[in-house]
C-alpha cells in the first residue's frame, strides 16, 4: 500500500519533469521555461532552462500582497547586542532593505533598485 508521500517521491524520479515542473507553478515567474530538466550532460543538469523569476518577489513581496503584511516574517534574537529580540513584518523584511538602498545611493554608492 503506497501513501501520497511514496506516490509523489515515485513521481519525482519516473517524471521528473512533469512533478517539478507542476510543483514549479506555485511560484511566480516572470517568464515559463522552456524545459523543465535539461540534462543533456548527466553530470551538469540545468533546470528550468530559459526561465525568469524574480526570488524576493516568490519571498516577500507575494505574501504582502496576500495581506500577510503585519504577520511576523522573522525574529532577529541576538545575545551579542544584550539579548535584544525584534520580530520583523513581512512588510518590514521587505521594506526595510529598500530604504537603506536608497540612503547608500544617496551616498554616491551604485545600487539596482526594483531589478
Amino acid at each position: 500500500m503506497s501513501n501520497a508521500y511514496d506516490k509523489a517521491f515515485d513521481r519525482s524520479l519516473e517524471h521528473p519533469d512533469g512533478f517539478w515542473g507542476d510543483a514549479a507553478q506555485e511560484a511566480g515567474w516572470h517568464k515559463t521555461w522552456d524545459r523543465v530538466l535539461d540534462d543533456k550532460g548527466k553530470l551538469f543538469c540545468r533546470w528550468f532552462v530559459g526561465a525568469e523569476c524574480k526570488v524576493c518577489n516568490n519571498a516577500l513581496d507575494r505574501d504582502v500582497e496576500s495581506g500577510r503584511t503585519d504577520q511576523p516574517a522573522s525574529i532577529f534574537d541576538s545575545p551579542v547586542t544584550g539579548g535584544t529580540v525584534r520580530p520583523y513584518s513581512y512588510k518590514e523584511q521587505r521594506d526595510e532593505p529598500a530604504k537603506f538602498a536608497y540612503v547608500l545611493c544617496g551616498q554616491g554608492c551604485a545600487a539596482v533598485i526594483g531589478g
